[in-house]
């Protein structure tokens, strides 16, 4: 008289031994989604750092040509260049910049071309200031809603474990 397994012992240990390695694969594969996840968040980051940083940049070398009043802004080829720069980052901030950001981005926009008319038509002084007035407003605007971004991106950053 043995003493032998009964044969639903051996199933049992051979299904905990499976499902412990699914559990096991199934853990591992939402560990590493979660760090492609917190990647593909920090490359965004990046881009957008870089992107925001030119754009304001531009920006500043842009309506500073507009204000000082350059007669001969179109001959000026730093001008233009900064001109073909504003434009081609404006298409990436459609694509690349956060709603908020986006929507602030849109009256900074509209501020510039009004800006930019004014100065084509030979606006006075005067409707030029206001216009230049309503761009900085729009343009701390933008700054703060990028401060706003990224602060709130750094304290929920995903490969931290916080938020």
């Amino acid at each position: 008289m043995g003493t032998a397994t009964p044969w639903w012992g051996t199933v049992v240990v051979a299904l905990s031994g499976l499902l412990g390695v699914l559990w096991t694969v199934w853990r591992s594969g939402k560990r590493e989604d979660r760090s492609r996840s917190a990647e593909r968040a920090m490359r965004l980051l990046d881009i957008r750092s870089e992107l925001y940083f030119k754009y304001l940049r531009a920006l500043d070398i842009y309506v500073k040509g507009l204000i000082d009043g350059l007669d001969d802004a179109v001959e000026n080829p730093e001008f233009v260049e900064t001109f073909d720069e504003l434009r081609d980052l404006n298409e990436r901030i459609t694509v690349f910049a956060s709603d908020v950001v986006l929507f602030i981005h849109d009256s900074v926009r509209h501020s510039v071309s009004k800006l930019a008319i004014l100065d084509e038509q030979g606006a006075s002084s005067e409707e030029r200031a206001k216009v230049k007035q309503g761009l900085d407003w729009a343009i701390a605007q933008f700054k703060q809603a990028v401060r706003d971004e990224f602060a709130s991106k750094v304290l929920t950053r995903p490969s931290l474990g916080i938020g």
